[in-house]
């Protein structure tokens, strides 16, 4: 028997608020990717409707804005998807930088180093690659702390799949808003590395992510939208991982984030954090 979106809410939130593996549908075979956006929005609706964040924080929650992820082929096909996966960033799970990060206010918590954006007006119809800087207030430097814990198999023997990563939440944890030195004239040209004490971890551009920043941002916009969520002035977009995810350890991180600017590579913007 399926269980009902109300069952699955409850579910996740125990597992996201006990910082244990997130769980998977109960069914025996792999559910259409549309039951997990459902499943999604009534665990989404119930996060809302409650109060917490990381850390103890104690606060009433909503929306912050939107995040995309498996933004690369090989990701999209782990999963068994062809497109990326949507989720919703949700107030109290964002730091700024400098911050320390606790590793028991998550599962399995994974770096992952973004570009961001912030919305300058509410969008009330989909977007166009033409249309889409009438949205876009600014570039920001952002880092999440995706949580990839998940309860694999599920009792029934079935492993994971695209619709039980976007009934989660697409792995939604934190995410660092950084400030940005200055406005790229092109984000696709941006260079972020990730640096964990000397240690060079990662080294990324922006037109990693499905080849265009732009392109994510249209998908991402429009696909929020499709869900029924109001994309608002102000919500943050995050389009993606860039370069290699990083299991989160212990340490002092930087991620240094540059751009051309008048032929000249100049500092976009920097986040440092310690995770503990």
């Amino acid at each position: 028997m399926t269980e009902t979106n109300h069952e699955f809410a409850h579910r996740a939130l125990a597992a996201h608020e006990a910082c244990q593996p997130m769980p998977l549908l109960s069914d025996s075979e792999a559910p259409m990717l549309s039951r997990g956006y459902e499943l999604q929005r009534a665990y989404v609706d119930l996060l809302l409707a409650g109060t917490g964040g990381l850390s103890g924080m104690s606060q009433s929650r909503h929306i912050r804005g939107f995040k995309a992820a498996l933004t690369n082929t090989p990701a999209q096909q782990s999963m068994g998807m062809t497109t990326p996966a949507g989720g919703v960033l949700v107030s109290g799970h964002e730091y700024s930088s400098p911050s320390q990060i606790k590793l028991a206010d998550f599962c399995r918590p994974i770096i992952e180093t973004e570009i961001g954006y912030r919305i300058s007006r509410a969008v009330t119809r989909p977007v166009s690659l033409e249309s889409l800087n009438e949205y876009i207030d600014c570039v920001l430097p952002m880092v999440e702390i995706a949580d990839a814990g998940y309860a694999t198999p599920n009792p029934a023997g079935r492993t994971m799949s695209g619709a039980d990563l976007v009934a989660a939440n697409s792995a939604a944890g934190g995410y660092i808003i950084g400030l940005a030195d200055l406005q790229p004239v092109n984000p696709d040209d941006i260079e972020v590395t990730l640096h964990r004490g000397d240690e060079a971890l990662s080294r990324a551009h922006g037109r990693d992510a499905m080849g265009s920043q732009a392109a994510v941002l249209v998908w991402l916009i429009n696909h929020s939208l499709a869900q029924g969520y109001a994309v608002l002035k102000g919500h943050y977009l995050m389009t993606g991982s860039l370069g290699r995810v990083q299991l989160a350890s212990p340490g002092h991180y930087i991620a240094q984030y540059m751009c051309d600017d008048a032929g000249a590579p100049k500092s976009f913007g920097r986040i440092e954090f310690d995770i503990i």
